[in-house]
């Protein structure tokens, strides 16, 4: 599940990232950084949903 439109999650919910942690399509921040990152993975699955 990527998330996108519909498919987003409830950000009410505070676990809402992990799905994506454990698929590995984003990584946790590294230090110095503030945000997670959407990995190599992450990026080719995003290209393919829009291919879709």
């Amino acid at each position: 599940m990527l998330y996108v439109g519909h498919d987003r999650p409830d950000i009410a919910d505070r676990d809402w990232w992990k799905p994506l942690l454990a698929a590995g399509l984003i990584a946790l921040p590294t230090p110095g950084q503030q945000r997670c990152t959407v990995t190599d993975d992450g990026r080719a699955a995003i290209a393919a949903y829009g291919e879709a």
